[in-house]
């Protein structure tokens, strides 16, 4: 929990999407999903929906058409080129805006070589000096 006087999560709302549901296409695609997304808009500064991977399952269509963007997450070594080219792809038919992608499980070590071995230099001395400090800190 937050430290007393720590009113940084006061305006944080969070609602959880409940128990399985036989038709989640359906029930997305319902005129009072579509009139609880425009009440969001108007209540929050900002709304994020986490659903299930684009690629995979066509149920994303009405929250990817019906919000301002959509963000994709990749995953560095594993998510091929080619499903993040057809997620983009889904996206454009459904008439859904692509903002970007996040890339996690990054390891630096497999960036050798690339334009991004600047940050396997830094990961490396960031390890360097906190892994002294923490020997410094146990003496």
């Amino acid at each position: 929990p937050p430290a007393e006087g720590d009113d940084r999560l006061d305006n944080l709302h969070i609602l959880c999407a409940g128990g399985k549901t036989p038709n989640p296409a359906e029930l997305l695609g319902s005129e009072a999903m579509a009139q609880f997304m425009r009440d969001a808009h108007d209540r929050y500064d900002a709304v994020i929906y986490d659903s299930c991977p684009v690629p995979f399952v066509a149920d994303n269509a009405p929250l990817c058409t019906n919000s301002n963007g959509t963000i994709l997450v990749l995953r560095s070594g594993r998510t091929r080129r080619g499903a993040a080219e057809r997620a983009r792809k889904q996206l454009q038919a459904v008439k859904g805006t692509l903002i970007g992608a996040v890339v996690n499980d990054v390891r630096p070590k497999t960036l050798k070589g690339h334009r991004y071995s600047y940050y396997d230099n830094y990961y490396s001395n960031y390890n360097r000096y906190y892994g002294e400090q923490e020997t410094l800190d146990k003496s």
